[in-house]
């Protein structure tokens, strides 16, 4: 709860921040998104703090001036109520929704430290979260495993998120196959952290749970 916490935190204070920056009338209609990310650079060293670097996942002020960019992960989720309805037999990657967001990691002295969220809105790029340390840490050390583990996956990794539930996957094909893979352990479900499983079994296993659940954030 407290992870969950500190990323609803940073995202409220990072709206907040960006949005007075395009009041100010920058215009980002003509920028990529990678030129997007290399500009928000300077925001999240703004949002770093002697208070709060920790928790943005540096571990010292300084290291939030002397950042980069690294690879990005296009952020797709599945809604409850696509989990309640999920049939056997039904196409798992019609389950994924979005595809608007990704995440890029923050390197620091050349390692995996924090993170950029970028969002499409109206067809512009904007930066829209900072600091979820953990998550792209965690993303990152799952796909680093996945590439040395499983052979023929393609190259091309995403980050999955079942967001009612509050699991969270990196998702990849293997031979036309969806495969998803825990970031961290959810005994509930019975999945390993950094193990792949088709999707088709996680909607499976968590479709009862889906169909008890009132809406509410766990």
């Amino acid at each position: 709860m407290k992870r969950i916490g500190v990323k609803i935190c940073v995202c409220i204070f990072s709206i907040m921040f960006m949005s007075s920056v395009y009041a100010q009338g920058e215009n980002i209609s003509s920028k990529t998104a990678e030129q997007v990310a290399l500009e928000a650079l300077k925001i999240l060293s703004e949002l770093t703090t002697p208070q709060n670097y920790r928790e943005m996942g540096f571990k010292g002020l300084e290291d939030a001036r002397t950042t980069s960019v690294g690879e990005y992960f296009v952020i797709y989720w599945v809604g409850l109520d696509q989990l309640k309805e999920y049939k056997k037999g039904d196409d798992p990657r019609k389950m994924l929704s979005g595809g608007d967001q990704r995440i890029y990691s923050v390197l620091s002295r050349g390692v995996v430290s924090s993170s950029i969220t970028l969002s499409n809105i109206k067809g512009q790029w904007e930066a829209t979260s900072f600091g979820e340390s953990p998550t792209i840490k965690s993303i990152e050390n799952s796909v680093s495993i996945n590439k040395r583990n499983v052979k023929d996956s393609e190259e091309t990794y995403f980050f999955v998120k079942l967001l009612a539930l509050n699991l969270e996957f990196i998702g990849y094909y293997q031979d036309d196959t969806l495969m998803l893979a825990p970031l961290y352990d959810y005994p509930d479900f019975g999945f390993t952290v950094n193990t792949p499983i088709p999707a088709v079994e996680v909607f499976e296993k968590v479709q009862p749970t889906a169909l008890e659940h009132d809406g509410l954030p766990w």
